[in-house]
């Protein structure tokens, strides 16, 4: 008898359209972090036809936590829109992965 082949599951989605939602209300950071970060990414792996934007939350001993929700759009405009207010963006480094737009501090 003949083993099934194993498939790897399919890659999901980032959770939210952003052409259709903002930040969910109820987005906030974990209590002990000591600061967000979001980054917009042009064609990454997970959404390769247009832009996601993902939060990061930097822990009080330096590690780096990816959220689990993120917001995708055809284009970057409605993603800046949604990052929080009085933040500063940066562009990439040149050791920086590629598909990095920017990064809003």
């Amino acid at each position: 008898m003949s083993k099934p082949a194993l498939r790897r599951p399919p890659r999901k989605k980032p959770a939210v359209n952003a052409t259709i939602a903002g930040l969910p209300a109820d987005r906030v950071a974990p209590a002990d972090s000591v600061m967000t970060t979001w980054t917009i990414y042009k064609k990454p792996r997970d959404y390769p036809k247009g832009y996601v934007l993902r939060a990061s939350f930097v822990m009080p001993r330096g590690e780096v936590w990816s959220d689990v929700v993120a917001w995708y759009a055809a284009d970057a405009a409605p993603l800046r829109a949604m990052v929080p207010p009085g933040l500063a963006r940066f562009m990439p480094g040149p050791t920086d992965d590629a598909v990095i737009l920017e990064t809003w501090l």
